[in-house]
């Protein structure tokens, strides 16, 4: 056995013993860096909650992308630990006035995802194009299907 499968052990150990967010975190990282896996978390008898909640942060990881902060409120784990992270960042950050400028930028960011966590996705310019494209397709094949129906009227003098 290596030293990486010891420590894996280790992680997975602690997290269907404890449970406890800095666990669950510690097995997102690994999860993260791929030197766990779902599987070994299963096999060590996790429970399926722990395992949903750490796929997750270990998709979400450092990333604010929306999206990816979104999946996060399907777990209620989750998204404690994340909202706890983002809170912990945004007293840290605020604490620290060196970096002002720059700061500000990162602020935003930090305030979004937490909105996102906090109170749902809202509708963006890309999902309001997704939408309107989703509008002009469904158009394209209802015209499509009267004229696939004027067609078979033609030809053969009877709808479908």
């Amino acid at each position: 056995m290596t030293s990486q499968d010891i420590g894996s052990c280790s992680v997975a150990e602690k997290l269907k013993l404890n449970g406890a967010d800095e666990h669950i975190v510690e097995a997102a990282h690994s999860l993260h860096r791929n030197e766990i896996s779902l599987l070994l978390l299963k096999r060590a008898g996790v429970s399926g909650e722990l395992i949903d909640a750490c796929f997750l942060l270990s998709q979400c990881a450092d990333s604010l992308i929306p999206e990816r902060i979104e999946e996060l409120r399907r777990s209620p784990l989750a998204k404690a630990i994340k909202i706890g992270e983002l809170r912990a960042l945004l007293r840290d950050g605020d604490a620290c006035s060196a970096t002002q400028g720059r700061w500000d930028v990162c602020r935003k960011s930090l305030i979004h995802a937490l909105d996102i966590l906090e109170n749902g996705a809202t509708v963006d310019g890309s999902s309001k194009k997704k939408s309107k494209m989703s509008g002009i397709l469904e158009l394209f094949a209802e015209s499509f299907e009267e004229t696939e129906e004027m067609h078979n009227v033609a030809l053969f003098g009877r709808s479908s």
